[in-house]
């Protein structure tokens, strides 16, 4: 029993409160009868209570019984008999009730052995560092602290922060591997080293009570409960309200994302299956141009061979070939365009590629044609107008804006179109003055550059 009491001594002054007061000013603290005295640090400090118990010419601790205290307040203090120390009197009182304070202490070890904790922490010079579940067999612990005080004691503390285990470093052997037997059924395996002045911890605990089916039966149990406890307080009314709230909001959401992307979705199809026609008639065209030209190819070698075969001094007769009209041969020619998805810039404006400036007479009107395509080179859309934008040296921009002719459907190559640009008022331009003309298809509502012609004003 002597053994808990140096335990409860030891673990109580390895927690010193504050530095340490000189003895001259022990005793002005108290020939002053201060307010201040530093309570917490004498009850946590042996030295200090040592001087203290010299000012006052009380025993030493080393002196004392640890049941010297017990009933030292007691019997009738006016009598002025009652003497706390070393008096017949305490010591018959101590005497006496021994046995029932070791009794008394006994009991309340054991209780507070008998209890099975569920979680344990690790605790450094008192501060709380790691903790874990305990569990069937060993629970380790691995922890690297750096501390800036000197490393003192370990304790183990349970959830309740009930202390199951104090150690102190002064009275252990760090070189070796440590086994703590803290009950019958408890045990605290640890050892210490160190690396780069900082300890590394590896502890060991193990609680003989604890099998998988008990940790099992616990783990569903308080599962259980916390469920309970949060499904009860989540249907509150205004959580109800406000989960309802948020329920609404989030289908509200998915019901308006589906549509836009089904929007979007339908779209797309109905451009794949305009992109697919589309593809189908530029194949046949293909097809059919190929065939012809294939035709035209036999036709020609056979005339070739009748030629070789007769005499030269007789008349030559061609065979009478049928050639295809001009207006399918133009259809041949838009076909092989389309297909081929050549740059429309590429194609000649004024029947010849535009390498020189086209020259324009100055005055009241400058007039000049370009040829130009009819589709937009990517999606193969008809163009609906063009917007010609001519940029005159330190002059604004002359912007003209050309519909698509009526008759253009009727013209003899029906993949392009010509249009004619009108200048007004060039009269009071310089000599050889130069400028762009910018050619824009307009597709819808969308704008597409085609070309850029250069222009020189005579």
């Amino acid at each position: 029993m002597g053994n808990i009491i140096n335990d409860l001594k030891k673990i109580i002054f390895a927690s010193k409160i504050g530095p340490c007061p000189s003895v001259s000013e022990w005793q002005s603290y108290y020939k002053e009868a201060s307010s201040d005295l530093p309570i917490k640090h004498l009850t946590s400090c042996s030295n200090c209570l040592d001087i203290v118990n010299q000012l006052h010419s009380l025993p030493m601790l080393k002196e004392r019984n640890p049941f010297d205290s017990i009933e030292r307040d007691g019997g009738d203090s006016s009598s002025g008999n009652s003497t706390p120390f070393n008096s017949s009197n305490n010591k018959a009182a101590s005497e006496i009730d021994a046995s029932l304070v070791l009794r008394k202490l006994e009991e309340n070890r054991q209780k507070h052995f008998e209890y099975l904790p569920q979680e344990v922490t690790l605790c450094v010079n008192g501060w709380p560092f790691t903790s874990c579940r305990v569990q069937a067999g060993a629970n380790y612990f691995t922890l690297r602290p750096k501390l800036d005080d000197m490393f003192e004691s370990l304790e183990l503390l349970d959830e309740r922060g009930i202390l199951l285990c104090h150690i102190l470093l002064s009275e252990i052997d760090e070189s070796k591997k440590q086994n703590l037997e803290i009950s019958s059924n408890q045990m605290v395996s640890f050892s210490i080293i160190w690396l780069d002045d900082y300890p590394e911890i590896n502890l060991e605990y193990i609680d003989k009570r604890f099998t998988k089916k008990e940790i099992k039966e616990n783990s569903l149990f308080t599962s259980f409960s916390n469920f309970m406890l949060e499904l009860q307080s989540f249907f509150s009314p205004k959580k109800l309200i406000f989960a309802s709230a948020l329920v609404a909001l989030f289908v509200i959401g998915l019901v308006t994302l589906q549509i836009f992307w089904q929007k979007k979705f339908d779209k797309l199809e109905q451009q794949l299956a305009r992109t697919n026609q589309e593809k189908q008639s530029v194949q046949e065209r293909l097809i059919k141009a190929e065939s012809i030209n294939q035709t035209l190819e036999k036709d020609l070698a056979r005339s070739q061979e009748q030629a070789q075969q007769k005499p030269s001094n007789t008349t030559t007769v061609l065979p009478n070939i049928e050639l295809p009209k001009v207006e399918l041969v133009s259809k041949i020619k838009m076909a092989l365009a389309i297909a081929s998805q050549k740059a429309i810039t590429n194609l000649i404006y004024n029947t010849r590629a535009v390498i020189s400036p086209i020259l324009l007479e100055r005055g009241s009107q400058s007039v000049f044609g370009v040829r130009l395509p009819k589709y937009e080179e990517n999606s193969q859309q008809e163009f609906t107008a063009y917007i010609v934008k001519v940029n005159l040296a330190k002059e604004k921009p002359f912007i003209q804006q050309i519909k698509l002719p009526a008759n253009s459907l009727n013209s003899a190559d029906p993949a392009f179109v010509s249009i004619e640009i009108k200048i007004y008022n060039t009269n009071n331009l310089p000599a050889n003055t130069l400028a762009d003309a910018v050619i824009i298809g307009v597709v819808g509502n969308q704008e597409v550059k085609i070309d850029t012609i250069p222009l020189k004003f005579e």
